[in-house]
């Protein structure tokens, strides 16, 4: 039996499923900055369960880029972006690009591993035993 909840019940989950083995950068990934390297995973997997496309931008922090960051933009054109509190030192963001999954290369196999593992821990707590 799935499950109704709210987006912030949602966004608890997921919150809670994230760690070290769904970081994009596990040697900074912290209990305390536990958004460290997860956007990416957690764009595909609300990707996954809600449909929409993906946004990409270019991280600068003092006018250099220093990484990608991912978030959502559902079918609504509600944008959701349950990583930005990783970026802590006056970072600033390019223009987003519009991704589409479904046209998309194919990811690395250690981001599709994050991504499988990320959206299992999710769905896992969706079901209830009936």
């Amino acid at each position: 039996m799935i499950v109704a909840m709210t987006l912030t019940e949602l966004e608890a989950i997921i919150r809670k499923a994230w760690s070290k083995d769904t970081s994009d950068d596990p040697d900074e990934w912290t209990e305390s900055d536990s958004a460290r390297g997860q956007c990416g995973a957690t764009a595909m997997v609300v990707h996954q369960l809600f449909g929409g496309v993906l946004l990409v931008s270019d991280v600068f922090r003092e006018g250099t880029r220093v990484e990608t960051h991912y978030w959502n933009r559902l079918p609504s054109g509600l944008e959701i972006d349950l990583t930005r509190e990783q970026f802590r030192a006056g970072e600033t963001f390019g223009e987003p690009k519009v991704i589409d999954p479904a046209t998309a290369r194919e990811p690395k196999p250690e981001s599709l591993r994050r991504v499988r593992l990320l959206h299992f821990l999710v769905a896992e707590a969706f079901v209830k035993p009936n």
